[in-house]
C-alpha cells in the first residue's frame, strides 16, 4: 500500500514508519519542515513538508491508499490548543476524502474515557473530563463524519501512555508525564513521591505499531480498538525501577492509598492480536533510554 503518515518525525510516528516500511509499504511522511527530517526517516519514507495548521491541498495527498494520522497540534504558546488540534484534524480528513484516500486510521487516546472507571470498553459513551480528552473525542467524531461524507473507511486506535525506546536512534523517547516527573526528581536528588496503587495500563510502542499495521490489512477489523497492556503498572513500580537504575533507592516515598477499580477491558485487542499485551519490557527499555539521554545531554 501507499500510506501517508502524519507526525512521522515524532516518537510514535517513528515506530509506525519503521513497522510499515519493514512490511513493504510505500510511505509518505508528512512533517512540518522536511529540512529537519533525520537520515533515518528519509531512508524509510518520502518526506514532505506539510503544516497541518494551515489548509491542505488535496493534490498533495492523491495517489495514496491510506493515511495514519498521528500528529497532535498542541502548541504551548496557543491559548486554545484543543481548537488548533481539532481544526487541523478536520482539514486533514476532508482533504484526504477529496483526494480519494480509501482508509484513514486515527490514533486517539485512552483519555477520551475520562473520568476513568472500572471495565472501560471501546463502545462506552464518551464524556470528556478535560480539554485534551474532549479534543480526541471531537477528532474521532469528525473522522467518522468525514468518512460518511467521502466514503472512506475510518478506524480509531486508542492508546494509553506509550513506552519503549525511540525507533529512530538519534531521537529520545517521549516520556509520559508521571514517569518524567519521577525521573526528574531522582536526577535532581529530590524525593520521588508516589501514591501506592496509582498507575496506568501502558501501551508498548511495538504493540501500537503492530495494531496499526494489522488494521491496515484487515477490512474486518473493529473500527475502534483500545491498545494497551492488560496489567496496570503503578507509578511506585516505575519509581523503584528508576531508583535502582540510578542508585538512588533512598529517594522513593510511597504514600499509602486505597486500591481503585480503574481498568480498561482489553478483550477486544487481545482477540485481534491473538495474545495478551504486556508493556513490561518496553517500559524497562524506555527507562534505560531515558537515563542514557540524560547522561548524554540529548
Amino acid at each position: 500500500m501507499r500510506v501517508i503518515v502524519t507526525g512521522a518525525a515524532g516518537y510514535l510516528g517513528g515506530h509506525v514508519v519503521d513497522r510499515l516500511a519493514n512490511q513493504g509499504h510505500t510511505l509518505t511522511a508528512l512533517v512540518r519542515d522536511a529540512t529537519h527530517a533525520s537520515a533515518w526517516l528519509r531512508e524509510r519514507a518520502r518526506v514532505v513538508s506539510c503544516d497541518l495548521a494551515v489548509p491542505i491541498e488535496a493534490a498533495l495527498l492523491e495517489g495514496h491508499d491510506a493515511c495514519v494520522h498521528l500528529a497532535v497540534l498542541w502548541p504551548d504558546a496557543s491559548t486554545q490548543p484543543e481548537i488548533d488540534d481539532i481544526t487541523a484534524s478536520v482539514r486533514l480528513f476532508d482533504a484526504l476524502g477529496r483526494a480519494g484516500v480509501g482508509h484513514v486510521i486515527y490514533v486517539s487516546s485512552a483519555a477520551v474515557h475520562r473520568p476513568f472507571c472500572a471495565g472501560m470498553r471501546e463502545d462506552d459513551r464518551l464524556v470528556g473530563a478535560d480539554a485534551y480528552g474532549a479534543a480526541m473525542i471531537a477528532g474521532e467524531a469528525l473522522l467518522r463524519a468525514s468518512a460518511a461524507t467521502h466514503g472512506f473507511r475510518a478506524s480509531v486506535v486508542r492508546a494509553g501512555p506509550c513506552v519503549g525506546p525511540s525507533a529512530d536512534p538519534d531521537r529520545a523517547p517521549k516520556t509520559p508525564n508521571p514517569i518524567a516527573a519521577i525521573h526528574r526528581a531522582l536526577v535532581e536528588g529530590r524525593r520521588a513521591r508516589v501514591v501506592a496503587h496509582e498507575g496506568r495500563q501502558l501501551t508498548s510502542c511495538l504493540d501500537l505499531s503492530q495494531t496499526i499495521h494489522l488494521v491496515l490489512g484487515d477490512p474486518n477489523a473493529a473500527d475502534t480498538l483500545l491498545c494497551m497492556a492488560r496489567r496496570t503498572t503503578t507509578w511506585a513500580e516505575v519509581a523503584h525501577a528508576l531508583a535502582r537504575k540510578l542508585g538512588r533507592t533512598e529517594l522513593v516515598d510511597v504514600t499509602p492509598g486505597e486500591r481503585d477499580d480503574v481498568s480498561f477491558d482489553t478483550t477486544r485487542i487481545e482477540g485481534f492480536l491473538g495474545r495478551v499485551l504486556d508493556a513490561d519490557d518496553a517500559l524497562d527499555a524506555h527507562l534505560d533510554a531515558l537515563i542514557a539521554t540524560t547522561l548524554h545531554g540529548r
